[in-house]
Parts: C-alpha cells; sequence; structure tokens
C-alpha cells in the first residue's frame, strides 16, 4: 500500500510545484521544511520562496542562525520583511543585513530599536515603498522628515510613536508626488499632527497656532491620525481644512480635537472617526458639510457631532454605494433615526454591514424596519439592545421569503416582464448571515438555537 504513495515534489514539474507553494505563506513554508531533508533541499532551493520574510506569526523569538538562513536561501535579493519577535540584542544586526538587501521594497519593524539608527541604516535603501515602524520605536518628527525626504519612492509611512522635536517649528519636506499612505499615533504628552500642516495649539486654546510646514502630498489615498493617550479632551488638535488632500480615499482620526467644519474631500470611500471631538466654527449652516458620495465604508464612535441630519448630509440620497455602516457610542442618534433614514432614502439601501452599539433601547420592531430597509444586509452586530427572540423569526421569515422569491425569479425568467418589474427591487429581503448578540438579556436560548438551526450564524 505504501508503495501507492510518491512525493508530489517528483511527480509535479516544477512550475506547478511552485504556483502550489506561492499560496503558502513564511510560516508554513518555514514548517513544510521540517517534512524531509529532501523537502527542505528542495524548497531551499527555490530562492523566490524566500524573497518575503514574515516574523509576525512566529510563536517565539526568532534566532540570529535562522535569519542568516532565509537571507541566504534569497541570494540577499529580500523584497519584503516584516521583523517582529526578534530579541532585542540581534536587533541591530538584523536590520544592518537587512539594509544590504538592494531590492528591499516593504520593511516593518517591530521592537525595541532607535530611530535615528533605523534612519541611517535605511537611508539608502532607494526602492523602499513601505516603511511601517512600530510604537516600540520613537520616531522624531526631524527623523520622519528625512525618511520622506531621502526615501524618493516611499508610498506608505506608518511611525506609530511619532514624537515632537526640538526644532519642530522649521521642520519641512519637500514635494512627495509618490506618497500615498501616511498614518501617525502621536503618544501622551505630545503635539497632535495634521497632513498639510501640523498645528499645535497655544495653551489660552485654540484661537492661535504655531505651525509646521510640510508642502502639499498630490497623491495621498489614505491618511490615518491617532493621538496614543486615549482622552479626547487632552488638548491634540487637528485643523480639517490640513486634511483636504485632491485623491483622499481613507480617512481614520482617533482620540483627537478636529477644528473647523465636517467640508471633508468628496474623494472619500473609507471614513473613521473615533473617540474625537469636533469644534464646528460655522455650526447649523449647510456649508459646514459636504456629501460625500464614493462613500462605502462609514465608523462613527464615540463622536457627539452625530445627529439623524448631520448623519445624512454626509450621504448622497441617491446612491447607494455604502456597503459598511457602524454607529457605536453616538448619543445624539438612535437606532428609530437610522431606521427612518433607511426607509426615506438610497442611502443605505447597499448597506452589507451595519454595527449598532450604545442603542440600548433599540427594539424588534426598529430593527425589522431597518432590516426591510436594508435589501443587502448580510452582518448585522446589535449587542447589549432590547431586542428579543422576535428579531430572530424576522430574520428567518424574511431569508425563507427572499429564497422563495428568487427561486419563483428563476423559474419566470423566460418572462419579458420579469426583469423590468419595478416591484421586484421593493419586495426584496436581506439574506442575514450573522447576528451579534451579545449582551442582549432579552433573547431566549430557545430563540438561539432556533436560528442556528436555520443556518444563522449568532454571537452570543
Amino acid at each position: 500500500m505504501a508503495a501507492k504513495f510518491r512525493d508530489p515534489f517528483d511527480v509535479l514539474p516544477l512550475e506547478i510545484a511552485v504556483m502550489v507553494l506561492r499560496h503558502l505563506n513564511f510560516k508554513q513554508i518555514v514548517a513544510i521544511l521540517r517534512v524531509s531533508k529532501k523537502w527542505a533541499q528542495f524548497l531551499s532551493s527555490i530562492r523566490e520562496l524566500w524573497l518575503h520574510m514574515d516574523f509576525s506569526r512566529a510563536r517565539s523569538t526568532v534566532s540570529m542562525s535562522a535569519i542568516r538562513s532565509y537571507l541566504r536561501r534569497s541570494k540577499g535579493m529580500l523584497t519584503h520583511a516584516t521583523i517582529d519577535h526578534v530579541i532585542p540584542s540581534a536587533m541591530d544586526k538584523v536590520l544592518e543585513l537587512l539594509s544590504r538587501c538592494p531590492d528591499l521594497t516593504h520593511l516593518q519593524v517591530a521592537g525595541r530599536y532607535d530611530g535615528d539608527r533605523l534612519y541611517n541604516l535605511f537611508k539608502t535603501s532607494k526602492k523602499l515603498k513601505s516603511l511601517i515602524i512600530s510604537s516600540d520605536i520613537p520616531v522624531t518628527r526631524e527623523c520622519m522628515v528625512k525618511f520622506l525626504d531621502n526615501l524618493p519612492n516611499l508610498e506608505r509611512l506608518e511611525v506609530h510613536q511619532s514624537l515632537r522635536s526640538p526644532d519642530d517649528n522649521h521642520l519641512s519636506s519637500g514635494r512627495l508626488p509618490n506618497l500615498k499612505a501616511l498614518a501617525l499615533t502621536t503618544p501622551q504628552n505630545d503635539f497632535a499632527v495634521g497632513a498639510l500642516e501640523l498645528r499645535l495649539p497655544c495653551y489660552d486654546g485654540f484661537q492661535d497656532y504655531n505651525k509646521i510646514r510640510v508642502e502639499p502630498l498630490p497623491n495621498l489615498e489614505e491618511l490615518s491620525l491617532r493621538c496614543g493617550a486615549e482622552d479626547v479632551h487632552s488638548g491634540y488638535f487637528v485643523e480639517l481644512e490640513s486634511l483636504f488632500h485632491p485623491r483622499l480615499r481613507k480617512l481614520s482620526l482617533s482620540y483627537l480635537e478636529l477644528i473647523g467644519n465636517m467640508f471633508l474631500p468628496s474623494t472619500l470611500e473609507h471614513l473613521s472617526i473615533q473617540s474625537c471631538k469636533l469644534h464646528d466654527v460655522e455650526d447649523n449652516t449647510v456649508h459646514s458639510y459636504r456629501q460625500l458620495p464614493n462613500l462605502t465604508t462609514l465608523v462613527l464612535d464615540d463622536f457627539a457631532w452625530v445627529t439623524p441630519s448631520r448623519l445624512a448630509s454626509l450621504l448622497s440620497p441617491d446612491k447607494s454605494v455604502l456597503r459598511v455602516l457602524e454607529v457605536k457610542n453616538c448619543f445624539k442618534i438612535s437606532g428609530s433615526d437610522i431606521a427612518r433614514l433607511a426607509s426615506g432614502t438610497r442611502a443605505l439601501k447597499g448597506v452589507q454591514t451595519l454595527t449598532l452599539e450604545g442603542m440600548y433601547h433599540l427594539d424588534d420592531a426598529t430593527v425589522r424596519q431597518l432590516l426591510e430597509s436594508m435589501p443587502e444586509l448580510r452582518i448585522l452586530n446589535i449587542p447589549h439592545t432590547a431586542v428579543s427572540g422576535v428579531t430572530i423569526k424576522s430574520i428567518v421569515d424574511m431569508r425563507v421569503a427572499e429564497k422563495e422569491r428568487r427561486q419563483k425569479k428563476r423559474s419566470e425568467n423566460s418572462s419579458p416582464q420579469s426583469s423590468d418589474d419595478p416591484q421586484a427591487d421593493n419586495d426584496r429581503k436581506p439574506l442575514i448571515e450573522i447576528v451579534n448578540l451579545k449582551g442582549c438579556e432579552n433573547v431566549s436560548l430557545d430563540a438561539i438555537e432556533f436560528g442556528r438551526k436555520q443556518g444563522l450564524t449568532i454571537i452570543r
């Protein structure tokens, strides 16, 4: 019987074997080295399997000898490196070896190290396109500007412990046409950061500023600004005007005090605002907000600015491009408000994932209204609400009705009127797949068991 089994690498052509191996991540490739000596020799001989080195999934510290062997297999032509779980004493040598790789395009570093030393090692890595520096490594703004100036092909820069420099007021960078993604995290007792201007609040409020000038980033598509201290009253100010980039698609703001109006770029596709406080200088005027017609993901968490009318002002009433909507702990808006918005416009018709948190009075009737207005909904997160097993029954009934409707439509496919029936869209029901009911005390175990038997994934 054993004679019938053959080594797949003896049977498969080399090209096919390599295609299969490409589907494995770095950790899996390292694991199958131990299958046999023959496999280890075969895998070690294929250089392209070792061009991406990733230690982020390592269960324990990675030895220096292992790192040397991986680099040797790549023949020094490494293109991607994710450094993590490396002992501090070996970090310097590891990074020094990586700095000698001429084709390095992606570098992600986690672990204690010095930001200036990191810059000195990689300032000549001109092919580097992506640099991600963890919060373990403090990087001054002066050092950050040096990275930007000396790595002209850099497309993504993430600095998760951005520190104030003694000479901040004179910092500037040249034009950065290649930078597409910028993520900065400012720790406690430091200054907030913007994109075009890094503005620092004076002690007497935010009427006057010191400014740090950074030239426009014409191709910036993603921007993430976060204050490390989880305190919205800590005095970390960012002026919204400075975030107005012509190609911006993704914007994430966390634990900041925002100054200005929600007049954001219409190009935005992803907007996330968490625990921010807005000082709106033109509140209640039509010019205070801007419609975001391309928005596919909207996350609003602990943001007191949000009201029903303001949420509606951000969404295009005639389009249904929004796919993910998360409204958490925004106490000026309720589930009923969102249900009315969903039934009154097309803005929420295409939502596939809906998350409502902090809406403790959300009940079965309101959820049903939401479901009837969101035919594309697949994932519903409504933890710690007043819903009961009635909601599960409604979801199951709608799933059955939608499946029957689709079956009927398939059987009537030959009918010339079937595809043009205006009533067809109104009759559609959501096929919910996942429901999060954590902390919903009114939902019985019997109702949960019933829902699961009907194919629902229920998180409790």
